[in-house]
């Protein structure tokens, strides 16, 4: 039996730290399938890109953990960010949005991970989400990789509405996706992914009791994304599992790409560090500024002592609001 292990966490990796040059470039790039690297291929960007991660409220399962009415990133998103040769920056979902748009502006990328908050779009978390996909759409070489709650959280600002989700049974789910295969083998993502013939027998963890149906995505979403692949829960009901936005390098997955390597699982990332142009020249940032944005400033926490029932072995704190960029110099 097929799984995610290394094929699909390499890709996702290198969706996130690459950015493009021009449209002829991405053109070019396409029609090559980039993701098989060869001698033809520009040098590494040893710039090392800086992408975001959003945090969100601490698990209230923790009992006695350090930051548990903090926020908190959790140790396999960073690792996701690190397989890409990327450096991962934590960027509080409670930033006021000076501060918000002053971290994107030193940042290459961003990643909506998964966990579990509330989506309402009147609340702070999906407000500053939508801030981030806006900026996405006006940033060409800004990729967006939505996982899991995260793709739930993009699919909610992008419809503008609380009833885009409905309950499905796939917690802890090995499941085998669905892919199109016209619209995968025309995609941005087949540039990183495996062939069609490969991934179609790749099975993934999927892990969430509420999705995006079928019939819903292609009322509300189908004029911002293309769907990819389709889920089936545990009783047969259909979900999108895999979109990439038509016109913006924004790609959501409602599985978790990020787990056969890290907790149970990185080259659409790697991609666009590659070929990255952003640079710490670019950002203004010197070197020394650049490392205090970079999520290793706070320590990670072991969470075993504290809870049996995690999904998380290590998870990183953060001061509500907490600031990765202090200046605007």
């Amino acid at each position: 039996m097929g799984t995610t292990s290394g094929l699909l966490a390499i890709a996702i990796a290198i969706v996130l730290t690459a950015s493009t040059a021009s449209a002829a470039r991405q053109a070019s790039a396409h029609a090559s399938r980039p993701w098989r690297f060869s001698s033809a291929d520009p040098p590494l960007n040893y710039s090392r890109p800086l992408i975001g991660i959003y945090t969100q409220d601490s698990p209230s399962s923790y009992d006695g953990i350090p930051g548990k009415n903090d926020e908190y990133i959790a140790a396999s998103y960073a690792k996701l960010v690190e397989a890409a040769g990327a450096r991962p920056v934590p960027v509080s979902y409670n930033l006021e949005r000076e501060d918000l748009m002053v971290t994107l502006d030193r940042l290459d990328g961003f990643v909506f991970p998964g966990g579990g908050m509330d989506l309402s779009l009147n609340r702070t978390f999906a407000m500053n989400a939508e801030t981030i996909v806006n900026y996405a759409q006006y940033r060409s070489d800004f990729p967006v990789v939505a996982i899991c709650l995260g793709f739930q959280l993009v699919s909610t600002v992008v419809s503008r509405s609380n009833e885009i989700l409905s309950g499905f049974d796939s917690e802890n789910l090995l499941e085998l996706p669905s892919w199109d295969y016209q619209a995968y083998v025309n995609s941005k993502l087949s540039q990183f992914y495996p062939e069609y013939s490969d991934l179609k027998q790749l099975h993934v963890f999927e892990n969430h009791h509420s999705g995006v149906a079928v019939d819903v995505f292609e009322q509300r979403l189908s004029g911002f994304f293309d769907l990819l692949a389709t889920g089936v829960d545990r009783g047969g009901k259909e979900y999108v599992a895999a979109v990439e936005s038509k016109d913006y390098k924004i790609f959501g997955f409602q599985f978790h790409p990020e787990k056969a390597t890290y907790e149970g699982v990185s080259a659409v990332l790697a991609y666009y560090a590659r070929r990255a142009e952003a640079t710490e020249g670019r950002r203004g940032l010197s070197e020394e500024e650049a490392n205090s944005m970079l999520i290793y400033n706070v320590p990670a926490v072991f969470t075993a002592p504290y809870s049996d029932q995690t999904s998380f072995e290590q998870l990183y704190f953060f001061p509500k609001g907490y600031k990765a960029v202090t200046s605007k110099a």
